[in-house]
């Protein structure tokens, strides 16, 4: 019995790690969709996230985007690449575009070396 319960509690634990420090999003390229499963940059309940910048459309003007949009992706800026923002104007969604750029160069480059 005891052992059944350290089990579930080992369980738990990494089940608990998994859904608050795991994160992913899906791409939505033309040709080419994919899952992204990234580690967060900070713990949360959310598991999945909408990236507008993996994506082959043009960014909507900031003060036209809805606001479950606008909330979307400052989760995703704020938990995926650490960049916290209200995204009020266009220089904070490209402040943010630019995190999400230089985190997939350094994805890129740490796969080649």
């Amino acid at each position: 019995m005891k052992k059944i319960i350290l089990l579930f509690t080992v369980v738990l634990i990494i089940t608990a790690w998994t859904v608050l420090n795991i994160g992913y999003y899906d791409t939505h390229w033309a040709e080419d969709n994919i899952t992204v499963f990234f580690i967060k940059k900070e713990p949360a309940l959310q598991i999945e996230f909408e990236n507008m910048f993996a994506t082959d459309s043009d960014f909507d003007p900031v003060h036209e985007l809805r606001d479950d949009d606008r909330q979307d992706l400052i989760d995703y800026c704020r938990y995926h690449l650490g960049y916290i923002t209200q995204i009020e104007d266009e220089s904070d969604r490209d402040g943010c575009h630019k995190a999400y750029i230089d985190s997939f160069k350094k994805q890129t480059t740490a796969t080649t070396h």
